[in-house]
């Protein structure tokens, strides 16, 4: 009894001498309920000591990847979509963004411009594109908003490099010329003002490295080209503009023309501080000023700057642009079909959600949860997706069209991969909200009676199947547009194809050489060259026709002049009708089929006799009516004496030797023993009655020969017209392969509705078949539902192709952008094709065992 009395009193002093029931010791049960369980306690230190939102997203990753494992048939198909998607647009995407997007490699590349001369009140509107000497010197002179301005020009010449004679790209350009493009020479020098007449030459860094292992031995060289030229510089790596320049020299080297002869191309730096539209408005005005000083050749000529990056990719601008529109429209479809692969898992995994709604988880928390499930596939797709692309982008430039700029920059750089990945997370999350709305709408009484495995649950309120129909009418909507647009440019190339082109391609060889001639001997050996080149060609085996002609057909860089016609009224210089200037030998027009009337050139109409000319089908009309063209005089700036006109003696059938697409310009033809010009080039014509190619050996064995300095490269008209078609081709392709890759999306997107849906009405079928439904009756009713989404589809597809065909009337030929032909043909095409998709499910459910089904219910 005292021992216990002193432990009362222990605790008497130890509580502050209260001695009441609620001062005593909690048991240790009580002790254990006031702090919580042990588990508890432990996630509540555990949430203060870390980020409980990593925790659950740790926790939504787990099971995303434990869902995906446990239904990969769908998550695969969902994978598979988004890669094509993805991949499609980030191939299409880093072509527009190299081509188009990247700043140029050079310093300050927005301040770089091309000037050109710009002509009013000229007859045809194309103009020159290409300057004069006089009116460069100039510009430069008179204005302040440039820090330096050169012109170039040039072309394919021969080079002899150790010896070998090869083609090299060659230009002559002013001491400025570099300073334009801001670069500085790998290894050695340019040239300045006082090099300007020397003889000497940069070359590329390629060249350098090509020819003499590395840019530091190329210094000092000698090649010889139009002259013997000392190498004094190599340009830095990547530099090669214009296109793939090899060589260039000073321009004073080569005589210049007189006012009226444009042929150099200008391009000029702006200063740090002068805006382009500064600088186009100081140009007119001394363009103004020029046709005031010089009315006879500047009177409708003023002066346009266009930026180098719009300059070097304006063709390839609008090729590139609707490559990247059609993958857009792909990669939306592929969405469309993700959105609807989800709905159909969502539906699926009713009793799933449904039970874990009951066990507490809130309407975000499931959303959340599907949303993790949506990103974590696009995720997996967009890898798989950017390395589809890569390798897509690589076939890409391997098929494009040479004339596509800059193609050797081509790759997947940060940009690309930025803009994939937001477009993934974007696409992840907009098209997983309506799976995720449509679980947190569930119907928990319906869903937690549902039987594991058996059927679908649907969502309060319905709207789950109005979404999968207007998301597939909306595939197929997309998907038609595409079909048309890909339709009308396979007809437009078709037609391409057909075209009369006015000359014969067909076995004919062309051998390109050059004979660089400056002085007047020089000019004379080589004009004795290509006779004798010709003649010998004649004379093999095989040969029908043989000659020379300046320029090959579809090939850039051709010269043009101003005409007058002696007895028709004189109109200015700057309002004269330009013609295209061709140079051929006699015997040209018989060696491509050309029909002409009147004669031929003949080997008297030589340098020293009476100049004559032959003229096209449309000059003829335009310049005389319904006259005779044969036997008037025409005046050009081609003509060598002033005082002198050249008769015309034939008139040739019109050619399309500029595009296959293009009218065929108004076209004369001088003699080229009249005139050789000071650096002789032709293109060696071959017409045979066999297989061109194995001519190639002969004709190089008879030009060596000849003269073993002479390069000799081998092509056909064919190819030539290949290469014309390139850019047609090109788009015709591309978009035909996306829209095949879009109706192919669609069809799934059909096929997997309507097996969802056949799957979500068992119970029902299974009824109607006890009740007495024919089996051909399910199997119609069935495929009415999925023809009606087609026809829903191809409804807002029509409205949807009349935006879509605005872009293509630009790049059509021969074919209305709405040709009813071509649109009729693909709705039909996709009415039995979705016909088709939509015959498998339609036959699983007329093949429905109504004892199964009624089980099921």
């Amino acid at each position: 009894m005292e021992r216990r009395r002193s432990s009362k009193g222990i605790c008497s002093c130890y509580s502050g001498g209260s001695r009441s029931r609620d001062s005593r010791p909690p048991k240790p049960r009580a002790a254990r309920g006031s702090f919580g369980g042990v588990e508890q306690l432990r996630e509540r230190l555990h949430d203060q000591q870390s980020f409980p939102w990593l925790d659950a997203l740790r926790q939504d990753v787990r099971y995303a990847i434990r869902t995906i494992v446990r239904t990969p048939v769908v998550s695969l198909a969902v994978i598979i979509t988004f890669a094509l998607g993805i991949g499609a647009n980030a191939a299409i995407f880093s072509l527009v963004n190299s081509v188009l997007l990247t700043p140029l490699p050079y310093d300050s590349p927005d301040r770089i411009v091309v000037l050109e001369p710009f002509w009013k009140n000229r007859t045809n509107s194309e103009g020159f594109r290409t300057s004069s000497a006089p009116d460069f010197y100039d510009w430069r002179a008179q204005s302040h908003v440039f820090e330096a301005m050169a012109y170039h020009g040039g072309g394919e010449f021969r080079v002899i490099a150790e010896g070998e004679p090869t083609f090299g790209s060659v230009q002559f350009a002013t001491p400025d010329f570099f300073r334009v493009f801001g670069v500085t020479p790998a290894a050695g020098r340019f040239w300045t003002e006082q090099d300007h007449r020397a003889s000497i030459a940069v070359v590329s860094h390629d060249w350098a490295v090509a020819h003499f292992g590395e840019p530091s031995k190329a210094i000092g060289r000698h090649i010889r080209t139009v002259r013997s030229l000392e190498i004094v510089g190599v340009a830095p790596v990547g530099f090669k503009y214009p296109r793939a320049t090899d060589i260039w020299f000073p321009s004073g080297v080569v005589p210049e023309a007189p006012r009226g002869g444009h042929n150099y191309l200008v391009v000029g730096r702006l200063k740090p501080d002068a805006r382009l539209e500064q600088a186009r408005a100081e140009m007119q005005a001394i363009g103004d000023r020029l046709a005031q000083q010089y009315p006879d050749s500047n009177r409708y000529k003023t002066v346009a700057l266009t930026p180098l990056r719009e300059k070097l990719t304006g063709g390839a601008r609008t090729t590139l642009w609707l490559l990247l529109g059609t993958v857009a429209g792909v990669l939306l479809i592929a969405c469309v079909n993700v959105a609807n692969l989800q709905l159909v898992r969502a539906a699926a995994r009713g009793r799933e959600m449904a039970v874990r709604s009951a066990m507490g988880a809130g309407p975000g928390r499931v959303i959340r949860q599907v949303l993790t499930e949506s990103l974590l596939l696009g995720g997996i797709g967009c890898l798989v997706g950017l390395a589809a692309g890569w390798l897509t982008l690589k076939a890409f430039v391997a098929i494009a069209p040479a004339g596509i700029p800059r193609l050797n920059e081509v790759h997947i750089d940060q940009r690309v991969l930025l803009c994939t990945l937001g477009l993934t997370a974007l696409c992840s999350l907009l098209f997983g909200l309506g799976p995720a709305r449509r679980v947190a709408r569930l119907d928990l009484s319906g869903a937690l009676k549902q039987q594991p495995g058996k059927g679908v649950i649907r969502a309060r309120g319905g709207v789950g199947s109005r979404a999968r129909s207007l998301l597939v009418m909306a595939e197929v909507a997309l998907s038609f547009a595409l079909l048309v647009a890909a339709g009308l440019l396979l007809r437009s190339f078709v037609e391409l194809n057909r075209v009369d082109l006015g000359f014969s391609t067909e076995r004919v060889l062309a051998a390109t050489t050059s004979v660089p001639a400056a002085a007047p001997e020089q000019q004379r050996q080589a004009t004795m060259f290509y006779r004798d080149l010709i003649d010998r060609v004649r004379q093999m085996p095989g040969v029908r026709q043989a000659a020379g002609v300046r320029s090959l057909p579809f090939v850039d860089g051709r010269s043009s002049s101003g005409y007058t016609i002696d007895g028709n009224p004189t109109p200015p210089i700057g309002s004269r009708p330009i013609a295209e200037i061709q140079v051929v030998t006699p015997g040209f027009f018989d060696t491509v089929n050309m029909r002409i009337r009147g004669r031929d050139f003949s080997a008297g109409d030589e340098y020293g006799r009476p100049q004559v000319v032959i003229v096209n089908e449309r000059l003829a009309r335009e310049a005389f009516g319904t006259g005779d063209a044969i036997g008037r005089t025409l005046r050009t700036g081609m003509t060598p004496d002033t005082n002198k006109g050249m008769q015309i003696v034939g008139v040739v059938a019109d050619a399309r030797d500029e595009s296959p697409d293009a009218p065929a310009p108004l076209a004369i033809y001088l003699p080229y023993l009249q005139h050789p010009g000071p650096g002789s080039r032709l293109e060696l014509l071959a017409h045979t009655s066999i297989a061109p190619e194995t001519l190639a050996p002969s004709i190089r064995e008879a030009a060596r020969a000849l003269n073993p300095e002479v390069p000799v490269r081998f092509s056909t008209l064919d190819e030539a017209f290949d290469k014309a078609l390139a850019y047609p081709r090109f788009r015709a392709v591309l978009v035909a392969g996306f829209a095949v890759l879009a109706v192919a999306l669609a069809l799934v997107g059909i096929y997997g509705v309507l097996s969802f849906l056949v799957a979500e009405r068992t119970p029902e079928i299974g009824v109607r078949m006890a009740l007495g439904a024919l089996r051909r009756d399910i199997f119609s009713h069935t495929i009415g539902a999925s023809m009606r989404l087609v026809a829903g589809g191809l409804a807002a597809g029509l409205l949807a192709t009349l935006a879509v065909v605005r872009v293509l009337q630009t790049v059509l030929y021969g074919v209305s952008p709405r040709d009813p032909l071509t649109i009729a043909a693909v709705a039909g095409l996709f009415v039995v094709t979705a016909f088709l998709a939509s015959s498998i499910p339609a036959l699983r459910a007329s093949r429905v065992d109504p004892l199964v089904a009624l089980r099921q219910e």
